[in-house]
């Protein structure tokens, strides 16, 4: 199924295609940001979908004025004089600090199949905005001091 800002990826056995509710389907956002209101609705209904106290815990949390404010997270500044393993240790911490992404949403469409030119721009895209990321997205994250 299409819609106008996510895909539901269908999950697959032994290559053979399964039906399955939207709460088993992989939301993707392909729009970029900011987040289109199709796309913050798809994701809300999938939190009440799968937390325990479902609606109650999503308009508790879109109903407050008292939500803190999450820190963000700042890219290592990698130095010439750095060894490998230093500079290592900041960019896992960097990426630790970014944490994983629970949502149901993944943030940042990642094609395996496109040039490392473009994949270095979804990497300029995860630091730009800071959100929570998947275990794809750390990986094209942490190739992006290689090159740059």
């Amino acid at each position: 199924q299409h819609y106008k800002s996510i895909t539901f990826i269908e999950r697959s056995r032994m290559g053979e295609q399964q039906e399955e509710s939207d709460d088993d389907a992989v939301l993707i956002n392909k729009e970029g940001f900011p987040l289109a209101p199709e796309v913050w609705h798809k994701m809300w209904k999938r939190a009440e979908t799968l937390h325990p106290s479902g609606k109650k815990m999503t308009h508790a949390i879109r109903g407050s004025q008292d939500i803190p404010n999450v820190p963000l997270s700042s890219p290592p500044t990698l130095k010439n004089t750095q060894s490998i393993p230093e500079k290592l240790l900041l960019i896992q911490k960097y990426i630790s600090e970014l944490q994983y992404d629970y949502t149901g949403l993944q943030f940042f469409e990642i094609r395996k199949g496109r040039p490392l030119c473009r994949l270095m721009d979804v990497a300029k895209s995860i630091i730009r905005e800071s959100l929570p990321i998947k275990c794809l997205e750390a990986v094209v994250l942490a190739m992006y001091p290689l090159f740059f």
